[in-house]
């Protein structure tokens, strides 16, 4: 039996408010002509993930958790070089940052996979931290977090393209 191709109309029609499925097309929109869009099945609904062209390399993925809660992960590769966006953050949007979860590297080295390199170490008002690039930029999607979730993917997005370049 095949597998369900899904498309990005599949993905807005599982998300509930409108500002939210406009952030997503705008997203979509913006990243179209780099990344690969894959929409798949997960245990608590849909889950758009886009990866570079040509790569497995992921830029960010949309998905719902147990709770239905529409949720963002951010791959931040370039996080260094827009780090007065992240001190910029809304302070629930940092507090959820300082909330994640402290990267198995800095803990111990052996607790990680062995090709990981995504710990990501930066300053966030002043206190320094050692965050796992997979959960640290994990955010709730909502009408108050979208202007600044987006402007946190222009600028990865604007990195990773002038980085290829």
């Amino acid at each position: 039996m095949a597998k369900a191709k899904y498309q990005l109309e599949d993905f807005l029609a599982v998300v509930d408010i409108d500002d939210c499925k406009n952030f997503v097309a705008e997203i979509n929109k913006l990243l179209q002509s780099n990344y690969k869009l894959g929409i798949k099945p997960l245990a608590y609904g849909l889950s758009a993930t886009y990866h570079q062209n040509g790569t497995k390399t992921s830029m960010l993925k949309f998905s719902f958790t147990k709770a239905g809660q529409f949720v963002v992960y951010i791959y931040a590769e370039n996080y260094a070089k827009y780090s007065d966006v992240l001190n910029g953050l809304p302070q629930s949007l940092k507090s959820k940052i300082a909330k994640s979860p402290v990267c198995k590297k800095a803990i111990d080295p052996q607790k990680c996979w062995d090709g990981c390199n995504a710990m990501m170490e930066f300053h966030l008002d002043g206190d320094f931290h050692q965050k796992c690039r997979y959960d640290c930029l994990l955010f709730d999607v909502n009408v108050e977090n979208v202007p600044y979730l987006k402007e946190l993917i222009e600028c990865e997005a604007k990195e990773r393209l002038s980085r290829n370049e």
